[in-house]
C-alpha cells in the first residue's frame, strides 16, 4: 500500500489581490535589467570561424558524452 505523504505540497505563494501582481516592465525595473542597446553585444568570439555548426553541435554531444560541460576558456 502506498501512502501519501504527511506534508502537502504547497503551491508557489502568488500575491492574493491583482494589484500586488508586478508587470513585466516593473519587474524588471526592480531587478534592474535593462533594455539592449546593441545585439551585437550578445555575441561571443570562443568557437574557430573555419569550424561549422555542426561541428560545434558533435563537440558539445561529445563533451557531454565525457561528463564536461566545455572546456575552460
Amino acid at each position: 500500500m502506498v501512502r501519501k505523504s504527511q506534508t502537502p505540497r504547497r503551491k508557489p505563494k502568488q500575491p492574493s489581490r491583482p494589484q500586488d501582481r508586478l508587470d513585466l516592465e516593473a519587474l524588471a525595473a526592480e531587478q534592474g535589467v535593462q533594455p539592449l542597446g546593441n545585439p551585437n553585444d550578445l555575441v561571443a568570439d570562443f568557437w574557430p570561424e573555419d569550424e561549422t555548426a555542426d561541428d560545434f553541435v558533435q563537440a558539445v554531444r561529445q563533451w557531454r558524452k565525457e561528463g564536461q560541460r566545455r572546456p575552460a576558456l
